[in-house]
């Protein structure tokens, strides 16, 4: 069965984007509809399973730098436009982790602009969607085994395929992908253990399609790297590039995920279907880390705290989605609508550990690799741990929204007009403190430390209007203007709550399908604001508790473009670039933002009918610029004059690759990773807190397809 034939069995979901190559010019689940990406009012932008494979990295925010987006810290948090979003979603479903494997993604689509019509938790620069792997109709079994010169090995697989039928009408299929990854990294101490397997069934039975899925993984992981920055905004480096990441004897964490994925395809016609999804997953990290709490340049130290990490996530979602297409005498209508709840309750218990070296509270030179091994953190089943009067504490988001959208070609093949709202709600209950034991006996709109929580709703409607215009069939222009909103959940000094973060984004731009899809481009001009902005406050308010500064509003003006290209015959080439100003009302940058970045991507396929058939070979680089970060927790050198940001000094990550397919079975590829061996912030929370580039790196993958 082509991809084609798949697409029209359903406007909800793609099977694989396997065998594409990087250019897809269909969006088949990003904005609840199944369009070419010319007829959509935003930038969406399609990373095909091809595109991840060759870029061979698999954390999220590495992936993701060849797509116009830039990582916050390594894991699964990302940048937009300059500002950072949420998490990114599985299947149209919120997700809400740090760090996970990808081996279960076929599919990333990139959504630039406010999209929290059909996404209640997106954030105004953008939103990541993630397509699972789906069962196909053919029968296809791969295992990889990979390793670095590091001594990290990793091994897959992926068998998929029909699972017969019952009686004439009912047909059954399966997909199984799993992941296994141990051994060394480069970094001091530092360890990344995967255990990940995700089943899939599937059930055709004549115009309905029903699947469930489980998700089981397990995961060492490092936490945030505990790198520093210098007072001139690059990577310290005065350790030992193998001590950069900063991380101490034993300090990784625990991560360990359970869940379901259901879904059900329900096709009316060939013009109007159903999806109804749901899923319930928890998610659980333990284990003790160290915290940089800040570094004294004129002294040469840098202080550290150890705790207890012992978080758990559990999460619900439920939701339904109509899409459909019909026409009312010359005019052609598309109407998407339906609702989404989703439940995340979370429990956060950050004990101060007693028992570790050299103290549970330590300062040590910072140019110290000794002194840094020499720290030792203990874990949760060390017995180093006590139970504070505080335990920890409970928060609980009900997200919900009503959404429609209407799209209406005013001029058949010409204009159409797209009209979207929903009316979100947003409700987050915290329980300050578990010791009370009765989260939910006392619900008020003032955080207190005594029994009781606080109950802080929030809703708003939004909306998205837009418009697209077809120069030519294969050209178009379009305008879009959209809203969203996050309801104030803390509270500043005098613990009045903060008010509502509303926020809106306009955009122009222009989109091309030309020579047969050959050339795929976005190009946009936005700009972005978010009202009632604020900051973390130091320390504690009058009343014993964390609090925020409000800062106003913050403005993003820029414009950024993606373009895929097919310059010849088995050459592929993609682009990326953005330039743009985050600033605040005061006109100055703000924090944890950056103001430019490029990316390029290339493959190029020698021939069948030549000596080198089966040999593809290619690579890219990625850059950002005007990078700034908070110097909070930095003390500066006698004689600096400490500013509020320091602007981060990037360098280019450049990725090259090499395979040879010697049959349709068996086939070996290279990746080499740094290829320039650059040291600087690749992850960066704050300027004692960040993840360093890992050194040039080689990764040997052989694959074999039974």
């Amino acid at each position: 069965m082509s991809q084609d034939e798949v697409v029209q069995m359903s406007k909800f979901v793609v099977r694989t984007t396997q065998g594409m190559g990087y250019v897809d010019a269909n969006a088949a689940t990003a904005l609840k509809s199944n369009q070419r990406l010319l007829d959509i009012p935003q930038g969406v932008f399609v990373m095909t399973n091809d595109l991840i494979r060759d870029i061979g990295a698999t954390d999220l925010t590495d992936v993701l730098l060849y797509a116009g987006v830039n990582g916050h810290f390594r894991g699964e948090t990302n940048m937009i436009r300059g500002t950072r979003t949420s998490y990114p979603y599985i299947d149209d479903m919120l997700d809400n982790v740090p760090y996970e494997d990808n081996v279960y993604v076929d599919s990333i689509e990139v959504v630039k602009g406010p999209s929290a019509v059909f996404y209640p938790n997106a954030s105004l620069g953008g939103v990541i969607l993630k397509m699972t792997k789906k069962p196909l109709p053919r029968s296809q079994n791969i295992v990889t085994f990979s390793s670095d010169q590091f001594g990290l090995i990793r091994a897959t697989f992926d068998s998929t395929g029909p699972m017969g039928k019952i009686g004439e009408d009912i047909k059954l299929s399966y997909r199984v992908e799993g992941a296994y990854q141990g051994g060394n990294l480069y970094f001091k101490h530092e360890k990344l253990d995967v255990l990940a397997i995700h089943p899939t069934l599937q059930m055709d039975y004549k115009n309905t399609t029903a699947m469930i899925a489980w998700d089981f993984q397990k995961l060492l992981h490092p936490p945030s790297g505990d790198g520093f920055l210098t007072p001139d905004g690059k990577l310290y480096t005065g350790r030992g590039r193998e001590y950069e990441g900063g991380w101490a004897n034993n300090q990784m964490e625990h991560m360990e995920r359970r869940g379901v994925r259901a879904m059900l395809i329900q096709r009316f016609s060939t013009d109007w279907e159903m999806k109804f999804s749901a899923q319930i997953w928890t998610y659980q990290r333990y284990g003790g880390i160290t915290g940089p709490s800040g570094t004294n340049w004129q002294t040469m130290q840098a202080s550290y705290i150890v705790r207890q990490n012992n978080e758990f996530y559990n999460v619900g979602t439920v939701q339904d989605d109509f899409n459909g297409k019909f026409t009312t005498g010359i005019f052609k209508h598309q109407s998407s609508f339906g609702f989404n709840h989703t439940d995340v309750s979370d429990i956060s218990k950050f004990w101060t550990t007693t028992t570790a070296t050299p103290t549970n509270a330590y300062t040590i030179p910072l140019d110290s690799a000794a002194a840094l091994d020499a720290v030792v953190v203990p874990q949760q089943d060390s017995g180093g741990y006590y139970v504070p009067a505080n335990p920890g504490n409970r928060l609980k988001t009900y997200r919900d929204n009503i959404y429609y959208q209407h799209q209406l070609d005013v001029i058949p093949d010409r204009l159409s007009l797209v009209v979207g709202f929903t009316f979100a709600d947003i409700e987050t209950v915290t329980d300050a403190n578990l010791a009370y034991n009765a989260p939910y006996g006392y619900l008020g709109t003032t955080p207190t430390t005594t029994a009781g929580a606080t109950d802080l709703p929030g809703s708003a409607y939004l909306h998205r209007y837009g418009a697209v215009f077809h120069v030519t069939k294969d050209i178009s222009l379009y305008g879009l203007e959209a809203t969203i909103f996050t309801p104030g959940t803390g509270f500043d000094y005098n613990n009045n709550r903060l008010p509502n973060v509303t926020g809106k984004g306009d955009e122009v731009g222009l989109k091309t399908a030309l020579w047969n899809g050959r050339l795929t481009s976005t190009i946009a001009a936005f700009k972005q604001q978010l009202t009632n902005q604020s900051i973390i406050g130091v320390g504690l308010n009058p009343y014993g508790l964390g609090y925020y500064i409000p800062i106003g509003s913050t403005t993003t003006r820029g414009w950024d473009a993606t373009v895929a290209l097919v310059p010849a015959t088995g050459w592929q080439l993609l682009l990326t670039g953005y330039r743009g100003t985050v600033r605040d009302q005061a006109g100055n940058p703000v924090s944890a933002t950056y103001g430019n970045s490029w990316s390029f991507f290339t493959r190029y396929d020698f021939a069948k009918d030549t000596p080198l058939t089966g040999f593809s070979f290619g690579g890219g680089a990625s850059r950002m610029g005007d990078r700034y970060m908070t110097s909070s927790g930095i003390t500066f050198p006698n004689g600096w004059v400490k500013p509020n940001l320091i602007k981060v000094q990037q360098e280019t990550w450049v990725t090259a690759f090499a395979n040879y397919q010697f049959n349709r079975s068996w086939g070996v590829r290279l990746n080499v990773n740094n290829v320039l061996d650059k040291q600087y912030p690749m992850g960066l929370q704050s300027g004692v807190t960040l993840d360093p580039a890992p050194p040039r790196t080689f990764v040997l993958t052989v694959s074999y397809n039974l």
